[in-house]
């Protein structure tokens, strides 16, 4: 008898034990996370405006997103909140079992009403797992909405709760385009920036980082940065200006760029070939002069934020090309209006 109920004793205990094993397994802590996207808008430090790099319109929200995987780069939460402006914080908490995890934050400016997205500059693919997450661009150019912020976060989870602060980084380089005496020639149609490259996607593997996935046809002007079309503004705009964003890209071809009011709607050239190589934070100034329409006009560009210590000198000016000729000018008043 005692040898029988010396057995069941240690059965228990064996039990009990795996039991134990499995709650440990199993147990969860809470992850509080804090999100700071104002980390995303903070290297661009020249806006023609003051302060329209923080906030949008109030049909626009900032979207900034959470997704956490575990060491195998599987996706086990997520989260998604909609902010009125940049300096807003995203707090949440998270059930999470002890290990190692990937958090991958985001921002990104959309339409959207009651927590759903009507308009977006950016979609997000396949991000069940880290090595077939994509951020990919929607098509549309032009407008200062477009900035994307992307940063990744490494941290562990213990025997207690957890604090786990992450700051924003802009993905790209910000493009600022000023168009200045607009009316000098009268046929212009539009007038915009060609690219040779399409940066389209960021393209994660599985520790978290990411790659630029480009388009490039051989070399040539395929692509508008932006484009700025004729509209119904007064004579009193004379001067026009707008903001792009854009991947890093090396060795990217831009040109300026003229359409006018024939019968093929001909393309014409303002400039010769102008090469960037944008990084991530880093803002470019792009301005065009037509003063004078008997002249040439002045075209300049350079890197317009940063110290002098970090910023690559790449001021230039640029006369104009034979080709502007085709410009004829006329009485007609004309106006350009920003790219919405």
């Amino acid at each position: 008898m005692k040898r029988y109920i010396f057995t069941l004793f240690i059965l228990v205990a064996i039990l009990s034990s795996c039991s134990n094993n499995n709650n440990e397994a199993t147990a969860s802590y809470t992850t509080n996370f804090k999100i700071n996207p104002a980390t995303v808008i903070k290297p661009f430090t020249y806006e023609i405006q003051a302060g329209q790099l923080e906030s949008f319109d109030s049909d626009f929200k900032l979207r900034v997103r959470l997704l956490i995987y575990n060491d195998k780069g599987n996706l086990v939460d997520q989260e998604v909140q909609f902010l009125t402006n940049y300096d807003a914080i995203m707090s949440c908490a998270k059930q999470l079992p002890k290990g190692n995890y990937t958090a991958i934050a985001t921002s990104d400016v959309v339409k959207e009403s009651n927590d759903k997205v009507t308009f977006q500059y950016w979609s997000l693919q396949d991000s069940t797992t880290l090595a077939t997450s994509e951020i990919n661009k929607t098509g549309y150019i032009g407008r200062i909405y477009g900035i994307l912020g992307v940063s990744k976060n490494a941290f562990s989870v213990g025997n207690s709760n957890n604090d786990v602060s992450i700051s924003i980084k802009p993905a790209g380089a910000l493009l600022c385009m000023y168009f200045a005496n607009i009316h000098t020639y009268s046929n212009v149609v539009s007038y915009g920036i060609l690219e040779t490259k399409y940066p389209k996607s960021l393209i994660f593997d599985g520790n978290g980082d990411y790659i630029i996935n480009c388009d490039n046809n051989n070399g040539a002007y395929d692509w508008w940065l932006n484009e700025f079309d004729i509209a119904d503004y007064n004579s009193s705009i004379t001067n026009l200006y707008g903001y792009s964003f854009t991947l890093p890209t090396s060795n990217l071809k831009i040109k300026f760029e003229a359409v006018i009011n024939d019968q093929q709607n001909s393309k014409v050239d303002l400039s010769d070939g102008i090469i960037l190589n944008p990084a991530a934070g880093e803002e470019y100034g792009l301005y065009i002069n037509f003063a004078k329409k008997d002249s040439d006009y002045n075209i300049s560009y350079s890197i317009i934020n940063g110290s002098s210590s970090t910023s690559r000198s790449v001021n230039h000016n640029i006369a104009r090309t034979n080709s502007a000729s085709k410009m004829i000018s006329s009485n007609n008043k004309l106006m350009l209006k920003d790219v919405k």
